[in-house]
């Protein structure tokens, strides 16, 4: 077998309307009109899978006076490997424009018109895996010819190139039921036409259907891992776009089972792979655009649909994409007693419905990996009675916790999220807890749009502020609400910093309870140093921001304290040290704010 072309990023050029004399730098102006054409297919294709171009040796090709469709040339070329050069006679002061189209000089899939400048399909007796249907084209316009002339030009090919890849060709399972394997490919809604001068397509052959085919043999799938299954060309337009797309398995002529995808991406001279366990586990695929020269790739996944904790806790470990649906309700507690899940690198959870966890039970370890519920998705940690902590990150890992809900019922330690020399990165997240929301210890924190709730307090169970940051942690919050009831933030230990911008963070006492220990808002110690440019603050004792230590401040270390450059306050601050009211910042001041019920100081730029 040939393997598929691949083109170098020049080739946009070709396509491009407006390209009438950017690619062209006639010779002189005096003279007769000797012309030289060199074309040329990329010089990359010969060391790609599929595709080389050398079955695309035979060149159709036509020149017309610029704007008129009656050819003055029409004529054919070979090409020499991945070149041709054409000796043309035309005519000094005359504009020109050229058409140019390559294909395998044996088939008879595609028919050449120089008087309309197109080329039409034949989607009869498709199969499978056909590298003749492999073809180039290009064009030239407005070239004026003011004497000898050297053109260049480098065709390009007007298809996607879909290619299936699985990992599981080999079970025993798939030999077994298919012993005389075959794949064929249903494609909805490919064009007929292709118009060589503009590069649009036109018409409609509704469902195209490659036939039944062997595996190819020799050829080397583009993602590693992966056997190929089936590879095709399809015609497509100048833009990217999707198309449904249905794979059918056959043993013989017996087909088994389907493959339906709908929504594929495809796009001019790129690949489209297809991969996946696709005949065990057709929800398990990655389809994932690459391109052979033009740049930016473009992927897409087919999610691995989940709707057991079994098949979940499986699928974490393996990776990839992952959907919990929205009627699915799964327990991991119940899967190898709630001990830990490592997540694969990489892995991209979406969770629709919801997700109960042990303690500690979701981990990120290495890469990055994202937990989306889309909104309408929950995590919880409920009927597990050693401490929360559903989700986890470590040792410089990257989670990414989005558009979700979590809960937990657990008021004896751990936390909803917890980091330990992790990133976190969280968005549009809302945790009700009894105990730590968010603890990172180390490594980074940055929330975007979250609510935290605990109420968390000293009189039941053991007690916690909302969110910790600690042993050196960078944390930083925009427009977040935070509602506890022992404490707000607590950041601690040195190079800990927490910079606040935006948002509410209030604490409430319990009135009830005599002997509390602390309700700030923002609590510091050891050599924490909380950064505040903004945000509301309310508390329900006697300070909002609190510098010290309450338990035994004679083992305090002093050390940043507060950097007030705004934020409104209900209540004062201290630090307990110099038992005074912190400063606001060098160019800032505290005001004092008349005639509101709630807050009574604010921290603004001097003269504003």
């Amino acid at each position: 077998m040939r393997k598929p072309l691949y083109f170098s990023a020049a080739i946009a050029a070709l396509f491009a309307t407006s390209c009438s004399n950017d690619m062209v730098q006639p010779a002189g102006n005096d003279g007769d009109g000797n012309v030289m054409v060199k074309l040329t297919l990329p010089e990359n294709m010969a060391t790609r899978a599929f595709g080389d171009g050398l079955t695309a040796s035979k060149l159709q090709y036509a020149v017309y006076h610029t704007g008129s469709q009656t050819p003055i040339i029409n004529s054919e070329a070979t090409f020499n490997g991945l070149e041709t050069v054409l000796n043309l006679q035309l005519v000094n002061g005359q504009t020109y424009d050229f058409v140019f189209w390559a294909a395998d000089p044996n088939g008879s899939h595609y028919s050449f018109d120089a008087a309309n400048q197109t080329v039409t399909v034949d989607y009869s007796s498709l199969s499978g895996n056909d590298e003749t249907r492999d073809a180039f084209f290009g064009q030239l316009t407005g070239v004026a010819i003011n004497g000898p002339a050297s053109l260049e030009a480098t065709l390009k090919r007007p298809f996607a190139q879909i290619n299936l890849g699985s990992n599981d060709l080999s079970l025993p399972a798939v030999t077994s039921a298919y012993p005389d394997f075959k794949s064929s490919l249903t494609v909805a809604g490919l064009p007929t036409a292709l118009n060589l001068l503009n590069g649009s397509v036109s018409g409609d052959a509704g469902n195209v259907v490659f036939g039944a085919s062997s595996t190819p043999t020799g050829e080397i799938f583009p993602v590693g891992n992966y056997d190929y299954v089936s590879m095709n060309y399809i015609l497509v337009g100048s833009e990217k776009e999707v198309k449904d797309l249905t794979f059918d398995f056959h043993n013989g002529e017996n087909k088994v089972s389907s493959l339906p995808l709908s929504s594929v991406p495809v796009q001019r001279n790129y690949r489209t792979n297809i991969y996946g366990s696709v005949l065990t586990s057709p929800a398990d695929i990655t389809v994932k655009i690459e391109p052979t020269f033009d740049e930016p790739d473009n992927n897409y996944e087919v999610p691995n649909v989940v709707e057991t904790a079994e098949d979940l806790a499986f699928a974490l470990k393996k990776g990839g994409l992952i959907e919990v649906p929205a009627d699915a309700a799964l327990d991991l507690t119940t899967v190898n007693n709630g001990e830990e899940i490592v997540l694969a690198a990489n892995t991209v959870l979406k969770i629709n419905g919801s997700v109960n966890t042990a303690r500690a039970q979701l981990s990120v370890k290495s890469g990055t990996v994202t937990v989306d519920g889309e909104g309408v998705g929950k995590i919880t940690s409920v009927g597990f009675a050693t401490g929360s902590r559903p989700l986890n990150v470590f040792d410089d890992a990257i989670l990414i916790v989005k558009n979700i809900e979590i809960e937990t019922e657990q008021n004896n330690g751990g936390s909803a999220i917890y980091s330990l020399d992790g990133n976190l990165e969280l968005e549009n997240v809302t945790v009700n807890c009894h105990h730590f929301a968010v603890a990172a210890t180390g490594g980074t924190l940055k929330a975007k749009d979250c609510v935290f709730n605990s109420d968390s307090n000293n009189r039941e169970g053991t007690w916690s502020y909302t969110i910790d940051v600690a042993a050196g942690c960078k944390a930083e919050l925009d427009n977040c609400e935070v509602n506890g009831v022992q404490g707000g933030i607590s950041v601690g230990n040195e190079n800990s910093v927490v910079t606040i911008n935006s948002g509410t963070y209030t604490t409430k006492s319990l009135k009830e309870f005599t002997g509390q220990t602390a309700f700030y808002p923002v609590y510091i110690f050891d050599k924490g140093l909380a950064i505040i440019n903004g945000g509301d603050f309310i508390s329900g004792c006697e300070y909002t921001i609190f510098n010290g230590n309450n338990d035994v401040p004679e083992f305090y270390v002093w050390g940043n304290g507060a950097c007030l450059q705004g934020g409104r306050y209900n209540k004062g601050t201290i630090n307990q040290a110099s038992h005074l009211t912190y400063p606001a910042a060098e160019g800032y001041e505290w005001v004092a704010i008349e005639g509101d019920d709630v807050f009574k100081f604010e921290v603004v730029k001097k003269g504003e």
